[in-house]
């Protein structure tokens, strides 16, 4: 299974719970929760067959997952046996809060089909762009032969936003403007929201840190939270509660920069385009 240098997470993490797929007998539900412990193109960790990966948002609409893109969480996806989408689904799977992961386990070894609901505001993105098919976004129904013990991980889907892009503001906007989203005021304790990660600071006190590392990633996350809460999804891309996991997920691990670049990346990554809230 493939490894993105980006926010996310590996398919180790996701659980399946009370998933009805079909058995050679009739059907069968999983006991939950299961949890992939590891999983690759060639086996599956349940000993079963499976099938799943990823849904995110193709922020720059090329339908390849690129570093820096957010999963999309809430995706409905269905399984079909065959190679035609239809009718009622063998099980249906939502794909995973926070991840955008999504996995169907414990059908025999055969053909199936899976199929995308594309979710209120947004657009499917193009299909099989690039050289890498795990890389890229498939057709809103995908059909894969899985073989004993196989986990095919190749089924990803991509959408773009039906509105324009919307960016947020800076740091630096969020520092000099008075008016912020409630509940969140400039007095807001850093620590009551995130992580302890700068003690006794405010939200003001943490956009106004200098330098880098721990620092600069601090005033990307209060100025990700606030744009998150101003402008919303699908048109900012991030949710309040992932800007929170993110950082938070950052912080325990002492690596800072991929998650600061994900969050600058929200402000700065399209030229041309300017803080929405001036």
């Amino acid at each position: 299974m493939r490894q993105l240098p980006s926010t996310r997470h590996p398919l180790t993490t996701i659980a399946v719970a009370g998933a009805i797929v079909l058995a050679a007998c009739g059907e069968q539900t999983l006991v939950a929760p299961q949890r992939v412990v590891a999983v690759n193109r060639q086996s599956s960790a349940f000993g079963v067959e499976s099938i799943g990966d990823y849904t995110w948002i193709d922020a720059n609409g090329n339908g390849i997952q690129d570093v820096g893109e957010a999963p999309l969480s809430g995706v409905t996806l269905n399984l079909y046996a065959g190679s035609t989408c239809g009718g009622t689904p063998l099980s249906t799977f939502i794909s995973e809060a926070g991840t955008g992961l999504y996995i169907f386990a414990g059908m025999p070894p055969g053909t199936y089909s899976v199929a995308a609901v594309t979710p209120a505001g947004y657009t499917p993105t193009v299909v099989g762009a690039g050289s890498n098919p795990e890389l890229d976004s498939n057709p809103s129904c995908s059909t894969v032969t899985i073989a004993v013990e196989e986990f095919n991980g190749s089924l990803d889907f991509g959408f773009v936003a039906s509105v324009a892009p919307t960016l947020g503001c800076t740091p630096g906007y969020w520092k000099n403007h008075k008016r912020w989203p409630a509940p969140y005021m400039q007095s807001t304790q850093f620590s009551a929201v995130f992580a302890d990660a700068f003690h006794g600071k405010t939200f003001q006190q943490v956009l106004s840190l200098g330098g880098g590392g721990l620092n600069a990633l601090g005033r990307h996350t209060v100025s990700a939270l606030l744009n998150a809460m101003s402008i919303g999804t699908p048109q900012y891309g991030l949710t309040s509660a992932q800007v929170i996991s993110k950082f938070n997920a950052a912080y325990a691990s002492g690596v800072y920069e991929p998650t600061k670049d994900l969050f600058e990346s929200f402000s700065d990554a399209y030229p041309g385009i300017r803080c929405p809230l001036n």
